[in-house]
C-alpha cells in the first residue's frame, strides 16, 4: 500500500530534540510528520540532569519527568583517589528531598523516556511513525520528498521544511556530503548488572582511571549500568571486554560492579560537530547537529533546548523569516566550543595521569575547525 500525504514539517528522529520538536510546532498549529527509524536502542543509566527535569515540568511535560528514578547521591573519585559527595558539573547540587533528589535530577532508559515525549508530540497533533526505515530523500524547489516504509506500507509524504534530529550518525541523511568533524577517539564499553547490595538507590559513581574514567548509575529496576569511557585505540584488538575488565580491577570504587559484568558492548561516544549545520529549508538538531563526550552530563537537557529553539526557526521560516536558521547555526556553533573548554575545564582537573595518552589528549587538545 503506498500512502501519500503533505505536511508542513517533517522532523526524522524522534528521540528528545525531534519529539519536542514536534510538540512545540504541532501545539502552534503546524502539520507535522514525527519519523523515528527502526533501531534497537537500550541505552540505560542516561542522565536526566535537574535543568532537564525542570524544563520538562516548566513545559507542562510532567509525564516524562517521572521516568527513570532521582539520583540521591553522586560520588566522584576526579582528581584524587577518594570518592568525593559533590560533583561540579551541571548534573548535580545539594540533596533535596522536596525535589526528589539532587535538585531533581534523574537517571532513566532512554527509550522509556523517547516514549513517553512522542506521546506528548501525538497529544499535541503530530503524526508519529515509529519503526520506519527512511528510503529516499529528495530536495525539491519548496521542499522535501521523502519515503519511509515498513514491513507492510510505504508512506510518501512532501514537507515544506525537513528537520533532521537522527543522533550521531555520520552522514546526514539528507545531504550525504555533509560529515561529521570529531574531536576525540572515544568510545563506550557498557555492560548491565543486578545491583550489587553496598550500592544503594539513587547512587551514581563516576571514577578516573589511568586509561579514562568510569560512570556507575541505576538503570532499569534492580540494575545498574557500568561504563568504562576510553580512545578506541586503547582498547585491545578484538577483545574489549577483556580490556573493560581488566582496566577495572585498577580502579577502588567501581570495581565491585565491573567484575560482576559477564559481558559487555562498546559503541562510538566520539565528541564530534556536523560540517553544515543549516540549508535550504533544513536544520541539524540535538546529536545530529553536534555531540558532547558525556561527562557534561548535559546530553538531553541540550536536546530538550534544541528541540524548542528549532521550533522557533522553523515557524519563523515558514512565516517569511530568512535569517532565524542562519543565526541558530551560529549560536549553535558557538556553544560548542564554549562547551568544548568546559569539558577541557574538567578534565583538567585530573593530573595524576596527566602523560598517559588518554589524558595528554585532552589536556592539550585544539580545535580549529568552524561549522558553516
Amino acid at each position: 500500500m503506498r500512502y501519500v500525504k503533505s505536511v508542513d514539517v517533517a522532523i526524522i528522529g524522534a528521540g528528545p530534540a525531534g519529539a519536542l520538536c514536534a510538540w512545540a510546532l504541532a501545539r502552534r498549529g503546524l502539520d507535522v510528520m514525527l519519523v523515528d527509524e527502526a533501531k534497537n536502542d537500550a541505552r540505560v543509566g542516561e542522565m536526566l540532569s535537574a535543568e532537564a527535569v525542570r524544563m520538562l515540568a516548566l513545559s507542562g511535560l510532567c509525564s516524562a519527568t517521572a521516568v527513570g528514578e532521582p539520583v540521591f547521591l553522586l560520588r566522584a573519585a576526579w582528581g584524587s583517589a577518594a570518592a568525593l559527595a559533590h560533583w561540579p558539573a551541571a548534573w548535580a547540587g545539594s540533596p533535596s528531598p522536596e525535589a526528589g533528589g539532587l535538585h531533581g535530577a534523574r537517571v532513566c532508559v532512554r527509550p522509556e523516556l523517547d516514549y513517553q515525549l512522542q506521546q506528548e508530540a501525538t497529544r499535541a497533533g503530530a503524526h508519529l511513525h515509529v519503526g520506519r526505515v527512511v528510503k529516499v530523500f529528495q530536495k525539491q524547489k519548496d521542499g522535501w520528498q521523502i519515503q519511509v516504509s515498513d514491513k507492510e506500507q510505504l508512506l510518501e509524504f512532501r514537507s515544506a521544511f525537513l528537520v533532521e534530529a537522527t543522533g550521531t550518525r555520520a552522514r546526514s541523511l539528507a545531504w550525504p556530503d555533509l560529515h561529521r568533524h570529531p574531536v576525540d577517539r572515544m568510545v563506550a564499553i557498557h555492560a548491565e548488572i543486578e545491583r550489587p547490595e553496598p550500592f544503594r538507590e539513587g547512587m551514581v559513581v563516576i571514577e578516573a582511571c589511568r586509561e579514562g574514567w568510569w560512570y556507575a548509575a541505576p538503570s532499569r529496576p534492580s540494575r545498574y549500568a557500568v561504563v568504562f569511557f576510553t580512545d578506541a585505540d586503547l582498547v585491545a584488538a578484538g577483545d574489549t571486554h577483556a580490556t573493560f575488565v581488566e582496566v577495572a580491577t585498577r580502579t577502588n570504587h567501581v570495581a565491585p560492579l565491573a567484575e560482576r559484568a559477564l559481558s559487555s558492548k562498546v559503541v562510538s561516544a566520539r565528541t564530534s560537530i556536523r560540517s553544515v549545520l543549516w540549508r535550504d529549508r533544513w536544520i541539524a538538531i540535538g546529536d545530529a547537529a553536534w555531540f558532547l563526550d558525556p561527562l557534561s552530563g548535559s546530553g538531553i537537557h541540550r536536546a530538550l533546548v534544541d528541540g524548542l529553539a528549532a521550533a522557533d526557526v522553523v515557524a519563523d521560516y515558514l512565516a517569511g523569516g530568512t535569517m532565524s536558521a542562519r543565526a541558530y547555526a551560529t549560536a549553535k556553533a558557538m556553544a560548542f566550543f564554549s562547551a568544548l573548554k568546559q569539558r577541557q575545564a574538567h578534565y583538567s582537573a585530573e593530573q595524576r595521569w596527566s602523560s598517559s595518552p588518554f589524558w595528554l589528549r585532552r589536556h592539550t587538545e585544539h580545535v580549529t575547525f568552524v561549522p558553516q
